[in-house]
């Protein structure tokens, strides 16, 4: 599962939990990655959850979209039809009159709360983005989208 922010502009930090929702049963967590220059903590820990500080607020902070972990899972199996995957406010933030997962804005530098989930197994019954459909065609078909 990849972690991305989307849309903010001039952030340099962010603190959240994202751990692997019951609903997703035959999923074990394996392993995370975290992008950023400093981090701590990890995702399935509810009550810190993770860190990432990336030190960009002195050049105008981050802008876009931004990678900011991977979090490996092991399944066997699938998950129910629309299984939500929140992202999460870390209990321990010190923070509570913010009501969601915490980034940090630079210029004025403050304290902002968003709140999002993801989707495992969507499908079009979900309130959710409806999935792509899949198309035939051929591998000419593939290829003469990618040359001239």
């Amino acid at each position: 599962m990849h972690v991305v922010v989307f849309d903010v502009k001039n952030f340099d930090g962010i603190q959240f939990a994202a751990p692997k929702p019951d609903c997703w049963e035959g999923a074990t967590y394996l392993e995370e990655e975290s992008h950023g220059l400093l981090f701590i903590g990890d995702t399935q820990d509810t009550d810190l959850g993770l860190s990432i500080v990336w030190g960009s607020c002195g050049s105008g902070g981050l802008n876009g979209s931004i990678h900011v972990a991977t979090i490996r899972y092991q399944t066997m199996g699938t998950a129910p039809p629309c299984c939500e995957y929140p992202i999460l406010k870390a209990k321990g933030d010190l923070h509570p009159e913010i009501p969601g997962p915490i980034i940090v804005m630079c210029d004025p530098l403050r304290l902002a709360g968003v709140t999002v989930s993801a989707v495992i197994n969507p499908g079009p019954q979900c309130p959710c983005a409806s999935p792509t459909p899949v198309e035939t065609t051929t591998w000419s078909g593939i290829k003469a989208m990618y040359t001239d």
